[in-house]
């Protein structure tokens, strides 16, 4: 699960330089958030969202927390469009 994580991101940050102005007409189609690469010819949209909590049960605290990294990237090709979603979630508490 780490791996699909660091591909993610990885992914993710070969697009950073290509994405510094703000929203490009050739992405406009796929919907707000997503950036052109000009590395991959693709559109690109990066995410990611963090929750923690505490409880207790039983008497007892627990803690957790989880916490996710979502890369979609969207490209036209002459079969098509072609569409990657790649949203994989890591889960820790006690």
């Amino acid at each position: 699960m780490n791996r699909m994580v660091l591909l993610a991101a990885a992914l993710g940050l070969v697009a950073v330089p290509a994405i510094a102005q703000d929203g490009d007409p050739r992405c406009a189609m796929h919907g707000e958030g997503f950036y052109y690469s000009e590395p991959t010819g693709s559109c690109i949209k990066v995410s990611g969202e963090v929750r923690a909590g505490f409880g207790t049960h039983s008497g007892r605290a627990r803690l957790g927390s989880e916490g996710g990294l979502s890369l979609d990237a969207r490209t036209g090709t002459e079969a098509g469009p072609f569409r990657m979603f790649v949203s994989p979630k890591l889960r820790s508490g006690n």
